[in-house]
């Protein structure tokens, strides 16, 4: 004879996420293209008192605001300029905020190779993602790629 024991795993957490994000192109030459993007969003979580589970307090938080500003330009037909500016508000606290900046110099060698090199994090030797969490640092960063489409 088998006896079953029936096992009911149950999510009582319960939320609202909403926000909305805006975001524009403008073509300042031929060559050179601004774009930018402002994001607001917020997260409302809870878990129902029946739930012997709990929330952590950082499940229900995300940055409230969001901004990027982006610059594309074409040099020359074969050299290329890029640079990124992100602001990022913080999850707990001011300090948590942070401004990222990027760039990227790329030159196609040929129509198929391109040899780029790429800065980012510039503005901070490092800067968490998610506070608390020592994983979740990026650290500025420097690379060389080589790109051959075939």
């Amino acid at each position: 004879m088998t006896t079953i024991f029936p096992y009911v795993e149950e999510n009582l957490g319960h939320g609202h996420v909403y926000g909305a994000e805006a975001s524009a192109t403008y073509r300042v030459t031929t060559a050179w293209k601004l774009m930018g993007s402002y994001t607001f969003g917020r997260a409302v979580l809870g878990v129902d008192p029946a739930s012997t589970e709990t929330l952590d307090s950082t499940e229900a938080e995300m940055p409230r605001q969001q901004f990027s500003v982006r610059s594309y330009w074409n040099i020359t037909p074969v050299l290329q300029w890029d640079n990124m500016l992100y602001y990022v508000d913080g999850i707990t606290a001011p300090a948590d905020s942070y401004f990222r900046y990027d760039t990227r110099l790329g030159w196609h060698v040929l129509p198929d190779v391109e040899v780029s090199l790429i800065g980012q994090n510039l503005l901070e030797p490092r800067h968490a993602e998610f506070p608390g969490v020592p994983q979740a640092e990026v650290d500025r960063s420097f690379i060389g790629r080589v790109t051959w489409k075939f």
